[in-house]
C-alpha cells in the first residue's frame, strides 16, 4: 500500500521557531504489533518573502510521549497503490490501521529525533526528496519507539507552509 499524507491548508510559520507542520502517527505499543512505514518522498513548499538565510526542512519521527496540541486531519491521505482500499485513519479491527493525520502543532510533540540531516533551501520555493527504493528509512527505527514521522520546518522570516510524505506500508521495496 502507497500512501501520501499532506496537511489539507496553509500552516503559518513564525520566523525562526521551529515547528512540526505535518505528522503521521501510528500504533506501536506492547499491546499490538507495530505497522512498518517505509518513507518514499516528502516534500515542502513555502510562501512568503524570501528570507536572507534558507529555510530548514527536517524529517522526524516522535515517540509522542507527549502529544502536542494540533488539529486532526484524518482525511488528509490518498492511496496511491494497493490492491485494495484501506483507510489509515480507520479504527484497527474495522478495516484501518488506526493512524492519525495531524498538522499546524501550536505545542510541539515530544520527543522528536530527525531522521535525515536538516535540509536548507530557499524560501519562497518548493523543494521534494525522493529516496531510492532499497534506501527508504523505516519507521519506526528498529529499536525505538516511534510513534509518529513528520516535517518539522523553521523559516527565516514567517511564512505559510505545505507540505506532504509518501509511505509505503511494509519493510520490503
Amino acid at each position: 500500500m502507497l500512501y501520501e499524507i499532506y496537511t489539507s491548508a496553509d500552516v503559518s510559520c513564525t520566523a525562526a521557531t521551529a515547528k512540526t507542520v505535518l505528522m503521521f502517527t501510528f500504533l506501536n505499543d506492547a499491546t499490538s504489533a507495530p505497522l512498518v512505514w517505509r518513507v518514499i518522498d516528502w516534500d515542502i513548499d513555502i510562501e512568503g518573502a524570501a528570507g536572507t538565510t534558507g529555510a530548514l526542512a527536517e524529517l522526524v519521527q516522535s515517540t509522542q510521549a507527549t502529544a502536542g496540541t494540533t488539529t486532526a486531519d484524518n482525511t488528509a491521505f490518498t492511496q496511491l497503490a494497493g490492491p485494495k482500499s484501506v483507510n489509515p485513519t480507520t479504527a484497527q479491527g474495522s478495516g484501518g490501521y488506526g493512524c492519525g493525520i495531524n498538522r499546524n502543532y501550536t505545542a510541539e510533540p515530544t520527543v522528536l529525533t530527525p531522521i535525515l540531516g536538516p535540509r536548507k533551501f530557499l524560501q519562497g520555493s518548493s523543494w521534494t526528496k525522493q529516496l531510492p527504493l532499497g534506501f527508504n528509512p523505516i519507521i519506526p527505527t528498529p529499536g525505538v519507539t516511534a510513534k509518529g514521522i513528520g516535517i518539522r520546518v523553521t523559516v527565516p522570516v514567517t511564512a505559510s507552509v505545505r507540505c506532504s510524505i509518501q509511505l509505503a506500508l511494509g519493510s520490503q521495496p
